[in-house]
């Protein structure tokens, strides 16, 4: 079980949130406010899904496997304090959706700096353009989006 734990989904979302911070912090330019943010929520979703494993594994009762079970290992049941787990659900959601937000303002703010003229917003012609005009802000962008969306 602690096996499971910490390397199944925990570390892979942490790492993977690692990997945006990189690239939301590569967007501002390393900028350091962006960065004491983007790490402050970085590390409280790495405490908070580290604690709730923590507490979730060492309340989980196991039990013996029954004689003639076809599966190795032993039985566990569901944890007394599993809902527990909507705390760290929370905290992940808080700063997934920050960082898409970092992410989206930097995109429109470069799509209205495309514009020429003297109104300063954003037609759809302009997006469209910007595969090409900015290939790495686009991939930033539709990442960044897909990232959101899983």
């Amino acid at each position: 079980m602690w096996m499971r734990g910490f390397f199944g989904p925990w570390l892979s979302t942490t790492i993977a949130d690692l990997l945006f911070l990189i690239r939301v912090n590569a967007l501002y330019a390393w900028n350091k406010k962006v960065v004491a943010f983007t790490s402050f929520l970085w590390l409280a979703t790495f405490a908070s899904g580290l604690t709730l494993i923590i507490l979730e594994i060492s309340q989980t009762p196991v039990m013996d496997r029954p004689p003639g079970f076809p599966l190795p290992g032993c039985l566990a049941t569901v944890p007394p304090n599993a809902d527990k787990a909507l705390i760290g659900w929370i905290v992940a959601l808080i700063a997934t959706f920050s960082y898409f937000f970092l992410t989206f303002r930097k995109f429109m703010l470069f799509a209205m700096q495309l514009n020429v003229g003297d109104h300063r917003q954003t037609n759809l012609q302009t997006l469209a353009s910007l595969k090409r005009l900015a290939p790495t802000m686009h991939l930033f962008f539709r990442d960044g989006a897909f990232y959101f969306t899983m």
